[in-house]
């Protein structure tokens, strides 16, 4: 539930929500902002088709981390060349530097804490608990995006500070995800003894105690 909670507070909620408002900060020609909104979703799109191939070779956890420290540094660069230009609407290269760095930003979160999150969650619960618990995960997201619909336009009244914001809670959840939670490209559910893929020291993501739990083995010796 957290990564599920986390996905809606890296960043792309306010982007979704404000993007215009965005990029009206850097560019004063309201064609050129809806030429890159068109641009900024459409990329988006094909950026996705990418999570079929990343989560796959690099693992889920490995994606989300990569995404989660990319996210966020691409987020500190766009929050440092906006508070550091002094007159950014003067300045179209300024302007397309910083909507490059937000591009990439995109880049990171689409396979990664856009697609991958919803791979591992349908695949981290034993099966005799993974409807519900998936129930409960999309409905966490579903929570988590309204909070941010409520309160990502009181963040965003100090400009592009907020992206500093974002920033340190996408470093924040890849800590997370890599010290807490444990790999499950692989390997599959299977009958077995309630013994769980991430040892001792993970059992808070595995129901261990449920009659019914389930094993983890790799797909090699299955």
């Amino acid at each position: 539930m957290v990564i599920n909670f986390g996905q809606q507070i890296t960043g792309q909620s306010m982007m979704n929500n404000y993007s215009t408002k965005v990029y009206s900060s850097v560019f004063t020609d309201d064609s050129t902002i809806l030429l890159i909104n068109a641009l900024n979703y459409t990329f988006g799109i094909l950026f996705t088709l990418t999570c079929t191939f990343y989560p796959i070779v690099w693992g889920r956890t490995t994606m989300l981390v990569i995404a989660g420290i990319g996210q966020g540094v691409m987020l500190l660069i766009a929050a440092t060349v906006y508070v550091t230009t002094p007159n950014i609407l003067a300045d179209d290269g300024v302007g397309a530097a910083l909507v490059l760095s937000l591009f990439l930003f995109t880049f990171f979160y689409k396979p990664g804490w856009g697609a991958t999150v919803w791979i591992y969650s349908s695949e981290i619960f034993p099966m005799s608990v993974r409807g519900t618990a998936v129930s409960i995960c999309t409905n966490t997201q579903n929570v988590s995006n309204l909070v941010m619909l409520k309160h990502s336009s009181h963040v965003y009244r100090n400009g592009f500070y907020a992206l500093y914001v974002w920033m340190g809670v996408n470093f924040v959840l890849a800590v997370i995800v890599w010290r807490f939670y444990p790999e499950t490209k692989g390997r599959q559910v299977i009958g077995g003894n309630g013994s769980t893929i991430g040892g001792a020291d993970k059992v808070a993501v595995i129901h261990q105690n449920h009659k019914d739990d389930f094993s983890y083995k790799d797909e090699k010796t299955a």
